[in-house]
């Protein structure tokens, strides 16, 4: 199932009990594979839930208990992502040739694989108008750069018209 940043941004993170834990905060991204790694999550200080640990994804992210909620240098692969530019949201899109696309909107998500499915991509005025919206298929993506997101020169792009995405508000 497709999930989407902005979908999941906010969250609440539960037990396997049904007991409120606390709520996503951002998610953390491999950029050289493309793979969903972790969760922040809100408290104190920065503490994560990797996707081994998640039991269920789709309203809210269920995990067994609390100790499920561990501190990023206690997983590898979320270190190491976090060590690069992890970050996608708000990202600028080239083609490889240098054509400027817009900034990322949004991203999708496989739920089950944990995986980047498309970047929802778009030109901007001031963060307020918008115009020239995209979807990017994530096989398009030729690289993903601590400042900028570079796909394919010929990307098959879907206009935002044509393409129905429960895309939750900014």
């Amino acid at each position: 199932m497709e999930k989407y940043y902005r979908q999941t941004i906010g969250l609440p993170v539960i037990s396997h009990s049904r007991q409120p834990l606390t709520r996503v905060r951002d998610v953390i991204i491999d950029t050289d594979k493309g793979k969903i790694v972790g969760f922040f999550v809100m408290g104190g200080s920065n503490h994560v839930v990797a996707p081994i640990d998640i039991l269920e994804w789709n309203s809210v992210i269920m995990i067994n208990d609390q100790e499920d909620i561990i501190e990023p240098d206690e997983v590898h692969t979320i270190r190491e992502a976090l060590k690069k530019d992890a970050t996608i949201f708000k990202k600028r899109v080239y083609t490889k040739s240098g054509d400027y696309l817009g900034k990322v909107l949004d991203f999708g998500m496989n739920s089950q694989l944990y995986e980047l499915t498309v970047i929802i991509v778009s030109k901007a005025f001031l963060s307020l108008f918008f115009w020239d919206k995209k979807i990017i298929s994530s096989k398009d993506i030729i690289r993903i750069k601590p400042d900028r997101i570079i796909v394919k020169d010929l990307v098959q792009t879907v206009p935002m018209e044509k393409f129905q995405v429960d895309m939750a508000s900014p």
